[in-house]
């Protein structure tokens, strides 16, 4: 079953590809992601979380947890149609699943290419457990699929879910519906790869920004300095204000080409056989792009493993978005989420950095991650001393 399900999302292609993309697109679209009307439902789980961060009264905490639910819930609440408590107990065991999977991703891809492996002795604990939380992740959506299918109203679409079970009953009535293809169980595996790609990666990011801020002081003024004086102290920034805020864009992706969360891309397989810089590569042979390499090249980031906002800037401080900076991959299997994720990462990170300075806790240097295919750092603690 975990095989399977892998299976669906990484290595489905062709006209069953297609037409799952480019209706989830439409959903987006419809539902306003990433554009400015879904601002608001950003902001509004922004406060929540600056909220939480405020009860602590500049105590030293762990940020992970809070920033997980604070962006789980924005991406959930256009797939579920709800958000949860921070302190929801099954909610919190459903984040902590999820995030295993992520962990998990490139040992589970290599399950699917080497399946012999769950049969030895020495890694068959790691394929079950991997399984089992596979299969608790799937349980979780099914059993939110089968609520909304209870009062399912086929013209009024609360979420994502809605308007995928209303395109499959369309097409059990018999009509030629965009979803032709699919079916529930490939809901579920959407639904489930959707909820995980659109939290933990941004979740991750926003950690390394917080980290990130803690170890340069300097450049975290500079953030300080700059949305005070565009935006003042009265209020949160605005996705309006974002042509005056070119350094704290400069340091966001900065933090993105530094992190490089996703190292590598989503595996692809050549059409045909190809010849790239002298090497053949044959028809139906599988290709995995290396980001990181790409984000850590000297050639294209003189000093790569230094943290310098400015080579996201010009002459003139304004913001150059470089071709080579791709943490959302690139080509036609490039992340679905990019815009609302950019959205995510630019509010969360503008409204932190107006209300807190980030401070360290009795450490030194956590930049040496924990490396797998979402790349977190080390476990730290931060404090966040609210700015008056």
């Amino acid at each position: 079953m975990a095989l399977f399900i892998v299976q669906c999302v990484i290595l489905t292609s062709g006209e069953r590809w297609n037409q799952e993309r480019r209706f989830i697109l439409e959903i987006f679209k419809k539902f306003g992601i990433g554009r400015s009307k879904f601002e608001d439902q950003i902001e509004n789980e922004s406060k929540c979380l600056i909220e939480e961060i405020t009860q602590l009264k500049g105590e030293q905490f762990d940020p992970n947890h809070v920033l997980v639910n604070a962006v789980s819930n924005v991406i959930v609440s256009v797939i579920f149609g709800k958000c949860y408590e921070y302190s929801d107990e099954r909610f919190k065991y459903f984040l902590k699943l999820g995030t295993r999977q992520t962990k998990d991703i490139i040992t589970n891809i290599l399950f699917v290419f080497l399946p012999f492996l769950a049969h030895l002795p020495f890694i068959k604990k790691v394929y079950t457990d991997m399984e089992n939380a596979g299969l608790e992740l799937h349980a979780f959506v099914g059993g939110i699929i089968k609520n909304h299918k209870r009062d399912l109203d086929t013209e009024i679409h609360r979420d994502l879910i809605d308007a995928y079970l209303s395109e499959l009953r369309v097409n059990e009535n018999g009509s030629s519906g965009k979803l032709s293809m699919l079916t529930e169980f490939s809901l579920t595996v959407t639904i489930k790869q959707m909820f995980i790609a659109g939290t933990d990666t941004t979740a991750l990011t926003l950690r390394w920004a917080m980290l990130y801020m803690a170890l340069n002081p300097t450049i975290q003024k500079n953030v300080h300095d700059e949305i005070d004086e565009a935006v003042g102290r009265n209020r949160l920034p605005k996705l309006a204000d974002k042509p005056n805020l070119q350094y704290a864009q400069a340091v966001l992706l900065e933090i993105q080409r530094m992190a490089s969360i996703s190292r590598f891309g989503v595996p692809h397989a050549c059409t045909k056989t190809t010849t790239v810089r002298g090497f053949t590569i044959p028809e139906g042979f599988i290709v995995v792009s290396n980001l990181w390499a790409v984000h850590r090249d000297p050639d294209l980031w003189p000093e790569p493993w230094k943290f310098k906002p400015e080579r996201f800037l010009d002459n003139k401080g304004q913001v150059v978005n470089r071709d080579e900076l791709i943490p959302f991959s690139t080509g036609r299997r490039m992340c679905l989420g990019e815009n609302l994720a950019k959205m995510e990462l630019y509010i969360f990170f503008t409204h932190l950095m107006h209300q807190f300075r980030i401070e360290g806790s009795n450490w030194k240097d956590n930049t040496v991650s924990i490396v797998d295919q979402g790349r977190n750092p080390k476990d730290y603690e931060i404090r966040a001393i609210h700015r008056d």
